[in-house]
This record gives structure tokens, sequence and C-alpha cells, in this order.
């Protein structure tokens, strides 16, 4: 048997799935290959990788803890620390959005003097271009 034939059939002859004649070939090539034995015992050490990644130790007091902890919960109901949380990001959301409006209140009160700076404003304007769009604007 030739190396490729025989690797893919390695999953199958550690899980002893083959048929019998074809374990004993690959047996015997494994014996003469040492290729494909070192592919085998790497194989052999994934699979025992992935059966001890597998097994999670289980904590006994797991559920206890998890237990004191939700009634305490229901004992205390909502804590005055979520809502100080929530007081203080609405005080910021509003100080936001108030700050944002003061700021565009500042900068559209700004006049252009420039003719220039107006006349270029004035190309990014796509509404005057735009026929359709001005028509859907307009009211009739």
């Amino acid at each position: 048997m030739d190396q490729k034939h025989v690797k893919e059939k390695l999953i199958f002859f550690r899980e002893q799935s083959l048929p019998e004649n074809e374990m004993n070939d690959i047996q015997e090539h494994l014996i003469h290959c040492k290729v494909c034995s070192l592919y085998l015992d790497q194989l052999n050490d994934d699979f025992a990788t992935i059966q001890s990644e597998k097994l999670v130790s289980a904590d006994p007091f797991y559920y206890t803890r998890l237990k004191a902890k939700m009634e305490q919960h229901e004992q205390l109901g909502v804590s005055s620390r979520s809502w100080a949380q929530v007081v203080v990001f609405s005080l910021l959301l509003i100080f936001a959005i108030s700050s944002g409006i003061m700021l565009g209140k500042n900068f559209s009160t700004l006049g252009y003097q420039n003719e220039k700076v107006t006349s270029e404003l004035l190309l990014f304007d796509g509404a005057k271009q735009e026929p359709i769009e001005q028509f859907l604007l307009t009211e009739k």
C-alpha cells in the first residue's frame, strides 16, 4: 500500500472500523513505514487532546452560589446603582444634544462674507441641479 492510501484510512484503522484484511495490510505497512507510523502517533495525540478538552470538571458548589446570588438579587430588588447609571446617562445625553444644537446655531448664524466661499458651497447644492428633485420638493 502507498502512503497516501494508508493516511486516508488511518482514522478508520484507529477506530478499528475497517475489514480485517485491510487492518492487517495497514498494520504491516505501519511496521515498515516510519512516516505513516509517526502520522498515526500524531493522530492519536490529537484525538487524546480533543478527548481531554471535552471533559469539563463540574464545580460542586456552583448551584448553591448561583442560587444564593439569585435570592440576594430578589431581596434587593432594583439597586440604587442601576438608577444612578440611568440618571447619569440621561444627563449626558441631554448635555450632548443641547451642545450639538448650540454648536449648530452658532455655525448657521455665521455670515458668508466671502462670495467665493458662497459660490463654492452652492456647487454642492444638488437640489438646484436635479430637476426631478426640485419637482418633488416644491409644493403644488
